[in-house]
């Protein structure tokens, strides 16, 4: 499976066009820097980097716009540099899609620590709402 399929699968399952599916989903790659998305789209997960692979597990999350973010340790398997970035990240998908976020860790500095929650915030611009059928725009 490519990382454009991974990404649209939320929408396919909401029976959104397959032209629109691979739009909404370079748009939620771009926003999540991984840029530029066309270079990502046809890749498959396993040639991308553990950083790339929680943006497009974020990014999946931001097409489907859910009421709940549940992240079981999203950030365990990461060097600490990046932790923070992906950290920050999904509480800007939080913010964006305005879902209840449940974070789960058994590492008290990334809920504790200086970055929690007041850390840096990724440049999250696209509107996205909770209709998996609604066009970003």
């Amino acid at each position: 499976m490519r990382v454009a399929d991974l990404v649209a699968e939320p929408l396919a399952i909401a029976g959104v066009a397959r032209r629109e599916r691979t739009g909404r989903a370079a748009e939620a790659l771009e926003v999540l820097g991984l840029q530029p998305a066309a270079d990502f789209l046809h890749r498959r997960p396993g040639s991308l980097s553990g950083g790339q692979r929680q943006r497009v597990a974020l990014a999946r999350t931001l097409v489907a716009a859910p009421e709940l973010i549940l992240a079981d340790e999203p950030a365990s398997m990461l060097d600490a540099s990046l932790r923070a970035t992906v950290t920050a990240q999904i509480l800007g998908v939080q913010r964006v899609v305005e879902a209840t976020l449940v974070f789960i860790t058994h590492d008290l500095a990334e809920t504790c620590g200086p970055r929690w929650p007041e850390g840096p915030r990724p440049p999250l611009r696209a509107p996205f709402d909770r209709s998996p059928a609604a066009p970003v725009r």
